[in-house]
């Protein structure tokens, strides 16, 4: 739901939000490189005062990438990894992590800094989890499916990996916090962080003294995946209070990687980044990020002042298909396809095309296409969300060496068909012959054309002409199809389309969207106060701990909120949502998340007893029936949410940052 119209209360806390930090500005404040590639190297001085450091952290499906900021200065710090036998820099830490299933112990998967091939390497380690251990990939979706708890001296709930494994879901949590500690700048970590322009010593000390972490998340994605990120960053070390880390979303962060510092007169001439901190940017501006997991979007006026930007600018639209969406659709409207696919002989050559491609499969390993058996599945339909059916074809895929390769080929043809004609895939006992018009007539552009539906919905709410569009900015591996980028130029005829690149999976740069992040520090009315004051869960233990004994009226229940300091007009739509009986999303699972719920988890007795009937029964004239059996069921089952957590939920989230203090 929007947020509503803040009240002074409301007004007044926002006025606190970063209020410490210093509104200098000084000329030079990014790194000397270009924008999504080029050297980052760059000579920074520092300021007089004090430096006030705040970390931007895009925490993608697939990579991880961070950027320093000191806002007494203004100036940024991307931050880079290296292994200890390699001096490359990586300026995206892949999501990719290594249980051990003998000793459950979670170590980053630092063999070229995570960039396994998944069929050729993973499967086996995926298929023998008692005798090895399982490669965590893309776990940024499962953070939202539920929250994890203890049920009876058991982690729960237990995931569905695969069709033959399954996980905790606090497991996935501690490989995130494993991740988050990489960029600790801890020297026996076996990667080695550092930051572009800081001494170790100087980014040591500044990692120490983080006053705010702001993190991306997507739109309209529930408080539980903002519970999970806080619990996972706090536990990382990163800072140590909750009302320390901040979330917006990653199609505004896509926006503010372009605007200068608010209270600025001018961009700095010598500054070289045409799309960092030195746009000009005015009018009707749209953001698309699209990675691996959805597709985002964020339209707004930009005023001629940046200091009159706020949230409520902004309008958005989100869908949860991108890279991973397109790569099972290769599969199944490709792969899949009939004619397509034929048996390979002994005597058959690889070459002759334009490009090839050879995976090949342990001997054991069953190389048949008839043994994944699709045809047990529903598959989805090119371009549909279908979240469910998404989940399941994803464990069975994951199940084989077979479908864990056909997953390694489908980037590898998503890629090499932009510059190819056609694209030659071998693979088991099957050889694949794909044409680039196949993949763009049956598969790029049923993707557009949702983006255009939902584009359309947005230009219409906010009553923005597709000619009146001044620039779109495209970030993210899914929005840099050349496709999308023809698509866009014909749809906004008068607008310059900005749209990132990526030479390789080794960008030698930190995200557009990290820049972003950390740019709120600048544009702190850009924040969703509301939410970040009254998360949902935070809602729903103020209501259990008022909960009435006999039937009230709206206002009556919101009289009691009241009565303990809630600020009912910010966050009523929420409160009246919760009296509805909807759950937070992912409180207990959504129908489209109970795919990755496994069968024999113990939380699946207790997400049925939760939804057996609702907390209240609605009246005539808004009267509210308590259910005392569901309250105390859903106290009972918060209490084991909360137990061992750093978020206690008893106080809403209000940010009071300390005032740089000058040096002496």
């Amino acid at each position: 739901a929007d947020a509503l119209p803040a009240d002074a209360a409301t007004e007044a806390a926002e006025a606190d939000l970063f209020a410490g930090f210093d509104d200098s500005f000084s000329e030079g404040n990014a790194v000397d490189r270009d924008p999504i590639g080029g050297d980052t190297d760059a000579s920074m001085e520092g300021d007089a005062a004090r430096p006030v450091w705040c970390l931007g952290l895009d925490i993608g499906t697939t990579g991880l990438s961070a950027v320093l900021m000191d806002r007494s200065t203004g100036q940024v710090y991307p931050l880079y990894w290296l292994t200890a036998e390699a001096e490359e820099k990586w300026f995206r830490l892949p999501m990719t992590m290594w249980l051990s299933a003998a000793e459950g112990a979670l170590d980053p998967a630092v063999t070229e800094l995570g960039a396994i091939p998944v069929g050729q390497v993973a499967w086996a380690q995926a298929q023998q989890p008692d005798a090895e251990g399982v490669l965590l990939t893309g776990i940024k979706p499962l953070l939202k499916a539920a929250v994890p708890y203890q049920a009876g001296g058991e982690a729960a709930p237990q995931l569905q990996w695969s069709d033959t494994t399954t996980l905790s879901l606090a497991k996935i949590q501690q490989a995130l916090q494993q991740l988050l500690t990489q960029c600790r700048g801890d020297m026996a970590a076996p990667l080695r962080c550092e930051a572009v322009g800081l001494e170790p010593v100087d980014f040591s000390q500044a990692l120490q003294s983080l006053q705010a972490v702001v993190v991306g998340y997507p739109t309209n994605w529930p408080d539980t995946y903002s519970f999970n990120l806080r619990e996972a960053v706090l536990a990382a070390g990163l800072v140590s209070r909750v009302e320390q880390i901040f979330f917006i979303e990653d199609a505004i962060a896509t926006l503010l990687s372009g605007l200068p510092d608010p209270k600025a007169e001018s961009v700095a001439a010598t500054v070289r980044q045409p799309s960092l901190y030195n746009c000009n940017w005015q009018g009707a501006t749209l953001a698309i990020s699209a990675g691996a997991t959805l597709t985002e979007l964020a339209l707004v006026d930009l005023p001629e002042s940046g200091g009159q930007l706020s949230y409520a600018d902004f309008g958005q639209r989100s869908f949860p298909y991108a890279g991973h969406g397109l790569d099972q659709d290769i599969i199944c409207q490709l792969l899949a396809a009939e004619g397509v696919r034929q048996p390979l002989t002994g005597d058959q050559e690889t070459a002759g095309q334009d490009w090839s491609w050879r995976a090949e499969l342990p001997a054991e390993a069953d190389g048949r296409w008839e043994s994944l058996q699709l045809e047990e599945l529903t598959l989805p339909a090119a371009g549909e969300t279908a979240l469910a059916d998404r989940h399941r074809l994803q464990q069975r895929l994951q199940s084989s060496p077979l479908g864990l390769s056909l997953l390694e080929a489908a980037q590898h043809l998503k890629l090499i068909l932009q510059h190819q004609s056609q694209f030659q895939l071998d693979l088991g006992s099957q050889r694949w012959l794909v044409r680039r018009r196949d993949l763009e007539s049956r598969i790029f552009l049923p993707y557009i054309q949702r983006i255009n539906r939902h584009l359309n919905v947005l230009l219409s709410q906010q009553g923005i002409s597709a000619q009146a569009m001044k620039q779109v900015v495209c970030t993210g591996g899914s929005a840099s199809l050349p496709a999308i980028a023809r698509w866009l130029r014909q749809k906004f005829p008068n607008a310059t389309i900005i749209q990132d690149t990526y030479a390789s999976d080794r960008p030698q740069s930190c995200s557009r969207v990290a820049y972003g992040l950390v740019n709120l520090a600048r544009y702190p009315q850009v924040l969703d106060i509301t939410r970040h004051q009254y998360s949902d869960y935070f809602l729903l233990m103020e209501l259990l701990r008022v909960f009435p004994q006999q039937p009230l009226p709206v206002s009556g229940i919101m009289h009691l909120l009241e009565q303990r300091g809630i600020n009912t007009k910010a966050c009523q739509l929420h409160i009246l949502a919760l009296l509805e009986g909807h759950l937070p999303p992912g409180l207990v699972p959504t129908p489209s998340d109970r795919p990755w719920i496994s069968a024999n988890s113990a939380a699946v007795e207790t997400y049925q007893a939760l939804t057996a009937a609702p907390l209240f029964t609605k009246q005539s004239n808004q009267i509210y029936v308590p259910n005392e059996t569901q309250g105390q069921r859903l106290r009972d089952y918060m209490a084991s949410v909360v137990a061992g957590k750093v978020q206690s939920l008893q106080e809403p989230l209000i940010a009071q940052l300390a005032a740089p203090v000058s040096a002496p």
